[in-house]
């Protein structure tokens, strides 16, 4: 509890991040595949206030790097063409979000919230098929809603003195 109402909680994320792309008859008729994917670490920080005896307001931030980003490309249809993995350089990842959490009930909850996920990669060397791939940058924004139930039930009074 830093004041009133106020809690601060220091953490450390970890996670990975995975997408898939497929690019149909972009090189002929086979269709293209690529998957990325890359393992993410860092301190983050998260800020919570109670509004009220119903809402709790929540805020985080994280800094980190990502570690060993890939993409592997395959062809779709029986194209006679190697797959490739390319090795991408690291970089900052940056993750922010907020939320709001609405008590329905004493178990029951509304829950909403907003995510901004920033990273880049970074340009591979050359993949042995003589290709490289390109330095780029990712920004997703998530938008999120939902219920969600608690098990804590305060302990009844049975007898008052």
């Amino acid at each position: 509890v830093v004041a009133q109402n106020w809690v601060l909680t220091p953490y450390i994320g970890a996670g990975f991040h995975a997408w898939d792309r497929d690019i149909s008859n972009a090189v002929g008729p086979f269709g293209y595949h690529e998957s990325y994917g890359h393992g993410y670490a860092g301190p983050g920080l998260l800020a919570q206030y109670a509004a009220s005896e119903r809402v709790v307001l929540g805020g985080y931030g994280l800094v980190g790097s990502t570690f060993d980003p890939k993409m592997k490309t395959s062809f779709n249809g029986g194209a006679a063409i190697a797959p490739v993995t390319y090795s991408l350089g690291n970089s900052v990842i940056f993750k922010a979000g907020a939320s709001a959490d609405f008590a329905l009930t004493p178990q029951w909850h509304l829950n909403v919230g907003a995510d901004y996920t920033n990273f880049s990669y970074g340009a591979s060397s050359l993949a042995s098929d003589g290709t490289k791939e390109p330095d780029s940058k990712t920004q997703i924004w998530t938008v999120k809603a939902g219920f969600g139930y608690s098990f804590y039930r305060p302990a009844e009074v049975v007898a008052k003195y």
